[in-house]
């Protein structure tokens, strides 16, 4: 899987100077660390956040929001 092989030699080569941010549906992460169980280990933080419903967004603050204009 060189797709995965690269970033992880990037990763242990280049520790002090590289930040990696993986992000995706939990379902295909877990499939995805599965494939390669070398990359969940140099993970050193997992964060899951909670499927949001359009009504739990700020209206007119979130997609599809216009930018404000210049003076208001």
């Amino acid at each position: 899987m060189g797709c995965v092989d690269e970033p992880n030699r990037a990763t242990e080569n280049h520790r002090e100077d590289l930040e990696v941010i993986l992000a995706g549906y939990k379902g295909r992460m877990d499939a995805f660390f599965h494939c390669n169980p070398g990359t969940a280990s140099r993970i050193a933080q997992r964060i899951e956040l909670s499927t949001l419903q359009a009504e739990a967004l700020p209206a007119g603050r979130v997609f599809g929001a216009s930018p404000p204009t210049k003076g208001s």
